[in-house]
């Protein structure tokens, strides 16, 4: 699944869910690429989220995912 946040985030312009695997890859705006593993629940909680077109944070929640897997 496929978040196109352009026009939505000044960080962040897409982030890809990969449900199967448990795999999160940002794209932000300065070009880089980052892949990350999370939990299930974060992943539909992501999903859901834009889904139902509910307001969320794209950079807060791209951060967050980034530094919890480097600690």
């Amino acid at each position: 699944m496929f978040i196109d946040t352009l026009g939505k985030s000044f960080a962040v312009d897409g982030i890809r869910l990969s449900l199967l695997t448990r795999r999160v890859d940002i794209e932000w705006i300065s070009g880089v690429r980052d892949a990350y593993q999370v939990r299930r629940r974060d992943q539909f909680r992501i999903a859901l989220a834009e889904l139902t077109s509910t307001p969320i944070r794209y950079g807060q929640l791209a951060n967050r995912i980034k530094f919890a897997n480097e600690g």
